[in-house]
């Protein structure tokens, strides 16, 4: 439960960005959206990489009144 206690606060911050980052990585990386390696993989990677943006963006000064809590 401990790693719950400490998602839950970026799971609107998850909701808000994640589909944003799975279109620039899409595009990247030029992923078929129809793949099953797709569908499965994509929130894995997606999750933590959205934890990860949010929790930069709540360090930077002015951007941190923005991004949600």
């Amino acid at each position: 439960f401990a790693i719950i206690n400490k998602i839950k606060k970026y799971t609107f911050a998850i909701y808000v960005i994640h589909w944003y980052l799975i279109d620039i990585i899409t595009v990247i990386f030029k992923l078929k959206t129809i793949s099953i390696f797709y569908r499965l993989g994509m929130p894995i990677i997606i999750i933590p990489l959205c934890i990860f943006v949010a929790y930069i963006l709540r360090k930077i000064p002015f951007i941190k009144y923005i991004v949600p809590e």
